[in-house]
């Protein structure tokens, strides 16, 4: 996400439980804010929210919010998936891209993927996303009525990289559907 979607993410974390698979989050931030966002997203939520760093384990119940000028990949060994943070240039003018870390999962193979869009402008995301969707992974837009910038999710949804337009409530409950797949 971006503009506007700071407050929708910390909608959605608040109705969501500690059942909730690893969720990785990349929203268009300065790197001066994004520490102390994941310490107000984790204040505001059952679910562990932090910074991301490389290395991390994705478990069941946590989420990583990309660092500020860092892309945010994730990648798999062995079982286990881990966040890798990326110093590379911009992608689609961001840094942390949406891009970057869709392309990032295209890697993971056996692994079950739901991809979200949120209020942002411009198109950062929806190239990869259809590349995700190509790959059989769940993809959705923030619909527009729900959204305060309909740009990323329009982008999205018109080119046909999302299965579903969805509002912040239906979100939140097709992450708890996915969670409990």
């Amino acid at each position: 996400s971006s503009a506007g979607g700071t407050e929708v993410i910390n909608t959605i974390l608040s109705h969501l439980d500690k059942n909730t698979a690893p969720i990785a989050i990349v929203q268009h931030m300065p790197e001066i804010f994004t520490k102390s966002y994941a310490e107000r997203l984790d204040r505001n939520s059952e679910l562990e929210v932090c910074e991301a760093a490389s290395g991390d384990i994705l478990s069941y119940g946590k989420v990583y919010i990309a660092p500020g000028n860092m892309h945010l990949l994730v990648t798999k060994k062995g079982t286990n998936l881990y966040t890798q943070l990326n110093d590379g240039e911009k992608v689609n003018r961001h840094k942390p891209s949406v891009d970057a870390m869709f392309d990032s999962a295209l890697n993971l193979s056996g692994i079950k993927i739901m991809a979200i869009i949120l209020s942002g402008m411009g198109s950062d995301g929806a190239r990869a996303m259809m590349r995700l969707k190509e790959k059989g992974a769940i993809t959705i837009a923030q619909s527009e009525e729900s959204s305060i910038i309909y740009g990323m999710p329009k982008e999205a949804y018109t080119s046909g990289a999302t299965d579903l337009s969805l509002s912040i409530e239906e979100i939140i409950e097709h992450i708890k559907e996915f969670s409990n797949m």
